[in-house]
């Protein structure tokens, strides 16, 4: 994905568009996602991420440990 972003455009318009399509119109259908949008997105998935942690904080806090004791040993 590309940002495309203009001077003379106002924030709300910025957006990430296909680099495929940038690159070749025949091999790739154009499309793109607003910023905006994708932050939103983000940030919900985010909320959503803290939300499970918070609910399961021994959980993860073993499950982190463990992951962290895994990448040490390799």
């Amino acid at each position: 994905m590309y940002l495309s972003r203009r001077v003379n455009e106002r924030p709300e318009q910025e957006h990430m568009r296909c680099s495929t399509y940038a690159k070749d119109t025949k091999e790739c259908t154009v499309h793109y996602i607003r910023t905006c949008v994708l932050r939103e997105i983000v940030l919900g998935e985010l909320n959503k991420l803290l939300v499970s942690v918070m609910e399961n904080e021994g959980e993860f806090i073993q499950t982190t440990m463990s992951n962290s004791v895994q990448k040490q040993s390799t």
